[in-house]
This record gives C-alpha cells, sequence and structure tokens, in this order.
C-alpha cells in the first residue's frame, strides 16, 4: 500500500514537471492600427523535448479579421526549443475586434496536451476617405487655371517691360530736343532767356536721373549736392562755370558777352550729356 501511494506521489509529480516544461502565449506586434494597415500575430511555443510535436490550430473564424499570410521559424534557447508561428490578419471592418483564443497541440508519445491563448482586443481605426473620381478632375482644372495663370503673367510682364524701357529712351531723347531749342536761344545770343532755360533743363535732367527733387535750391546748395553724389571733380567745375554764369545773367543788366555766351553754351552741351548717359 506505501508503494502505491509513494507511486501516485511521484506521477503527480512527474505530471507538473512534464506541464512546467510546456508553455505557449499568443501576441500582437500593437493594439491600435489603422484601417488600411495588417496586424502581426504571433504564436510562441517553448518545450524542452525537440521531439514533442506542437501543432497551432486557429479558431474557425475571426469575425472582422482575416487570416493573411503566415510563417514559422524555430530557435534553441538554453534547454528550451522555442517555435514561432506568426499570422498576417487583414482588417475587415473598423472599431474593437477581439482576436479569439488559439490552441496548441503538444504531442509527446502517445499523449497529446492542449494549451490555449487569452483573447487579444484590438482597435481598427475608419478607413481613409477614398477621393470622389469628380475630385480628381477639380484638382486638374484647378492646377490647370494656376498655370494659365501663371503665363499670363509672365507674358504681361514681358509686354509692359518693353514699353519702360522705351519710355526710357524717349525721356533721353525728349530732353536732347529740349537742349536743341534752348542752344537755339544762345545761338541767337538771346543769352538771358539761354541761361534761365538751361538751368532748369539741367535741374530736371538731375531729378531724373537721381529721382531727387532738387528744384528750388541755390546754384552752391546744387554744387554740393552733387559732390554728395560723387561727381567727379571736371564736372562738378563745368556745373560751376554754367551756374555762375547763369547767376551773373540773372542779376546783371548790362549786354552779356558773346564769348562767355558761346563758352557757356559749350559747358551746357557736355554737362547734358554725361548727365544723359
Amino acid at each position: 500500500m506505501r508503494f502505491v501511494s509513494l507511486l501516485l506521489i511521484g506521477l503527480v509529480f512527474w505530471a507538473n514537471v512534464a506541464l512546467a516544461e510546456m508553455s505557449f502565449k499568443a501576441t500582437v506586434d500593437r493594439l491600435s492600427v489603422a484601417y488600411e494597415d495588417k496586424i502581426h500575430l504571433q504564436l510562441e511555443v517553448k518545450v524542452s523535448d525537440p521531439a514533442t510535436k506542437t501543432t497551432p490550430i486557429a479558431p474557425p473564424e475571426i469575425l472582422g479579421l482575416q487570416i493573411g499570410g503566415s510563417g514559422s521559424s524555430v530557435e534553441r534557447q538554453g534547454e528550451l526549443i522555442v517555435r514561432r508561428y506568426s499570422y498576417e490578419l487583414v482588417p475587415g471592418r473598423s472599431g474593437s475586434v477581439t482576436i479569439p483564443a488559439f490552441k496548441v497541440e503538444f504531442q509527446s508519445g502517445g499523449s497529446v496536451d492542449t494549451l490555449t491563448s487569452e483573447p487579444i482586443t484590438v482597435d481598427i481605426a475608419q478607413p481613409k476617405p477614398v477621393g470622389k473620381p469628380g475630385s480628381y478632375l477639380v484638382f486638374y482644372l484647378g492646377a490647370a487655371a494656376i498655370i494659365v495663370i501663371a503665363v499670363a503673367v509672365l507674358i504681361r510682364r514681358r509686354k509692359t517691360r518693353a514699353p519702360s524701357e522705351l519710355g526710357e529712351t524717349d525721356w533721353r531723347d525728349e530732353c536732347r530736343q529740349r537742349f536743341a531749342e534752348v542752344k537755339k536761344l544762345a545761338e541767337r545770343q538771346d543769352f538771358r532767356s539761354f541761361s534761365t532755360e538751361i538751368m532748369r533743363l539741367v535741374v530736371a535732367i538731375m531729378e531724373r536721373v537721381y529721382e531727387t527733387k532738387v528744384s528750388g535750391q541755390t546754384s552752391s546748395d546744387l554744387l554740393r549736392w552733387l559732390g554728395e553724389k560723387n561727381v567727379d571733380k571736371g564736372s562738378l567745375a563745368l556745373c560751376k562755370e554754367l551756374f555762375d554764369f547763369c547767376e551773373g545773367v540773372k542779376f546783371s543788366s548790362g549786354k552779356v558777352d558773346v564769348q562767355e555766351g558761346r563758352q557757356a553754351l559749350s559747358r551746357a552741351e557736355t554737362i547734358v550729356e554725361l548727365l544723359l548717359k
């Protein structure tokens, strides 16, 4: 009787050891996924006896998921054999989806044992909205409209640029024409009118070239201002001589010397051409 009791205790102890040498768990790579993604489920089985056969048993149906591809691998960890069975689960709907328990059968000798995993719940996001066919048409039409507008703006800029350059040439030609009229005054020896008109013309050209209002300034102020604009000394000297001549004619009551008038005309021609370059 005592022998039988010891034998029963030994069998129970052996069974516990055998069960302790088998383990099984199921895991997923993430618990929250997008509708367009896949869930990777892995069954990890550990046994101590390489001769033990293991067979995973998937549930007959997984509501909201479909089993796609599958695979397996084996490795040794110390005294244990680790077998991994992987599955790709494809979402079929959004919301909370429960992966039912998977089973694994362990066959060793003539005995068969079964272990079961815990259910796993995952959250699947709403599917991304699919663009309607008309939305692509609107996009392409909008892009085409933007391109057309951009081309039109470029063409308009090119068209408007040419007249501005022409206008730049026109004002210089106009100044030369005005000087030709002023020159006739000097040739008629009307140096009083010449001195007045040449000062107006020179000041107008300065304002256009330097884009600064200088009318109303005295001759001294104009010379000082030209010096600040880094005008060379030779040109400044010509301007001073012309300005002095015009100032002298303005405040004199006698007849203007013809030779001085001709020299003033020569200086005026040089100054105008220098400014209009």
